[in-house]
């Protein structure tokens, strides 16, 4: 199952972010959204749990929690949808 993330500080990384999902569960991948033209996170994340129990477990602790002084917008997606409104909203990143 994959989770988004929106509203995530400047120095989370891809480590911090996936041990604190791992706590919840088995984390299969997790990569934050680069935007191509400042070459720095744009603050949203996609995280992978292995099972869905353990994701919706996950989304339930962490939506709303404070990391860094940010309330963090924690949400299950389909990423195919999500992946579509992300490139019409930012133009140019990756992931």
């Amino acid at each position: 199952m994959v989770i988004y993330i929106s509203n995530l500080g400047k120095k989370v990384t891809v480590d911090s972010l996936e041990l604190l999902f791992a706590t919840h569960g088995n984390v299969s991948s997790t990569e934050l959204l680069i935007n191509k033209t400042s070459g720095g996170h744009n603050g949203e994340a996609l995280v992978e749990m292995t099972h869905g129990h353990e994701a919706q477990h996950a989304i339930y602790k962490l939506n709303g929690s404070i990391i860094d002084g940010h309330i963090l917008a924690v949400t299950t997606i389909n990423p195919i949808s999500m992946v579509d409104r992300l490139k019409n909203k930012l133009g140019n990143y990756e992931y």
